[in-house]
This record gives C-alpha cells, sequence and structure tokens, in this order.
C-alpha cells in the first residue's frame, strides 16, 4: 500500500471512529439494567489471519422484547456511517432489515419474546481483503439459544453453499476474500431469560464517569467471571477476572473517548456499561 492510500484509509478509518463517538454520545448509550437483564446475547469473534498479524473484532447479535428492525438507542444499538470502508480497515457490521439503509456495529437486536422456537436471522457484512477469516463463539450458548450457524449471504438457508453449526470449539474458516456476506441464524427455544429481576436489583454501580485513571465497579452480580472494556467499534481493550463484587480497573493508558464495560458468567454477557475516558 503506497503513502496516499495509507493516509486515505486513516483517514475514513477516524471518520468512521469519530462518528461512532459522536452518536454514542449523542444517546447516551447506558441502557437500564433491566432492559439489558431481558436481552438475550450471542457474542462472536472474528478474526482476520494475515502474515503481517491477526486483527480482531467482537460482534454480538443478540433479542430483545423490544427491539425493532431499525436502531433501538435505548438498548445500546448503535448506527455508524454507511461509507465505503478500505480494505486495511477489518470491520464487522450488520444491515437492518429496513427499506432505507442502516448499518449497526458492533451490536444488532432483533426482536423475539420467548414463548415459542424462533428462528432469527441477522444479516453481516465483513470488511476484509486478504488472508483467513475465522469466526468463532467465546462464550457458552446462553439457556435460551438451541443453535448457532454461520451460512453465506448470497443463498438461502438451507441451500446455502457455506453452512457452518458453531458449537463449542467451532469455527467458520475461509481464505476466499469475494466472500463478505454471511448470515448468522440463531435457533431460539422459546425459553424466556429469568435473570431481570435479579440482575436490576443488585444496584451495579460504576464510577466514577467521566474518569481519568481507576474506574470502579461495586456490587458486581452473583456468579460474575470476568469483566471487559471494549472499545465502541467492539474491539476488546482489556479484561480481568472477578474474585470480590468490588473491582478497579486501571484505565490510565486508554485514548481519550466512550468505551464500555462488560460483565460476563460463566455463559453469557450479563451486563453493559458505558463510560468515558477523559
Amino acid at each position: 500500500m503506497n503513502i496516499i492510500s495509507k493516509s486515505i484509509a486513516n483517514s475514513v478509518s477516524k471518520y468512521l471512529m469519530n462518528s461512532i463517538w459522536k452518536i454514542a454520545l449523542a444517546i447516551l448509550v447506558v441502557a437500564p439494567l433491566s432492559s439489558v437483564a431481558q436481552r438475550i446475547d450471542v457474542p462472536l469473534q472474528f478474526l482476520n489471519v494475515t502474515p503481517d498479524g491477526t486483527k480482531e473484532f467482537a460482534f454480538t447479535v443478540a433479542a430483545h422484547p423490544n427491539a425493532s428492525d431499525s436502531v433501538d438507542a435505548g438498548l445500546n444499538e448503535i448506527e455508524i456511517p454507511p461509507i465505503p470502508l478500505p480494505g486495511s480497515v477489518f470491520y464487522v457490521w450488520a444491515v437492518a432489515p429496513v427499506a432505507e439503509t442502516i448499518w449497526l456495529s458492533p451490536l444488532e437486536i432483533r426482536k423475539h419474546s420467548g414463548g415459542l422456537p424462533t428462528r432469527v436471522d441477522y444479516n453481516l457484512r465483513v470488511n476484509w481483503t486478504g488472508g483467513v477469516l475465522e469466526v468463532l463463539r467465546p462464550l457458552e450458548l446462553p439457556k435460551e439459544v438451541d443453535s448457532v450457524y454461520i451460512v453465506d449471504g448470497y443463498s438461502d438457508y438451507p441451500n446455502n453453499f457455506l453452512s457452518v453449526k458453531l458449537g463449542n470449539g467451532v469455527k467458520m474458516s475461509t481464505d476466499n476474500p469475494a466472500l463478505d456476506r454471511f448470515t448468522i441464524l440463531v435457533w431460539f427455544n422459546g425459553k424466556t431469560s429469568g435473570v431481570t429481576d435479579e440482575i436490576e436489583n443488585q444496584g451495579v454501580q460504576v464510577f466514577p464517569n467521566p474518569v481519568n485513571d481507576y474506574l470502579f465497579v461495586k456490587q458486581i452480580v452473583k456468579n460474575t467471571e470476568m469483566i471487559a472494556v471494549y472499545y465502541m467499534d467492539g474491539r476488546l481493550a482489556f479484561s480481568q477476572k472477578v474474585g470480590v463484587d468490588f473491582v478497579g480497573l486501571d484505565t490510565s493508558l486508554l485514548a481519550p473517548g466512550l468505551y464500555q464495560v462488560r460483565t460476563f458468567d460463566a455463559h453469557k454477557v450479563t451486563g453493559f456499561y458505558s463510560f468515558v475516558k477523559q
């Protein structure tokens, strides 16, 4: 890549990140704990392995009884600018199933109220230009989900030329960079989330916000095993194991901007909490 191409790539990447940052601040991306608790999350990990190294992108497909097909800001969905990306920018986004062009990242939420077994489809795009693309599930499936498949986005299920069940320890792998459209198929078994009241009453506190150095997480939900800090583009900044109900996170090395704390038990994400690093 020549100097001009690198400059264009960097400019577009910065524009995309700045746009996400401004949108997130405008809508104050902090969902009520009761809303987060009702959400069923299936985190996915996308890897682009090249001779120059490995790029990672975390994307979550989710379901909620109050979700719509458009942007659900109150549930932490973020709309990103639908602009062409340079090949050097590894990025994953969802295309909302609406007439207008709406891109969502790093989270797409679709409506599902439980009660009946249902398949929900998520249409994803991946910007990559070479090497190997890998997709896997980093966590156990939530109890409300029976199975998750990734299929190509160019043909209809079940007649896809690419179809992989993302079971434990299973990953989809392709070295064809022309393959950049995928559909995630999630089979919900009809069970409903039973953690709403438990999480809502825990009164988890994340402070101070904005933060300069240490961010404290207090009254952590029971059975939480890990806390992670993510950039708003879905990349993992850092994580640490949890053994007590009060944790200090050293954010001194983070650049100023908007970030998200995620808490995990052994199987799933249990909470999202946004904060601003000064």
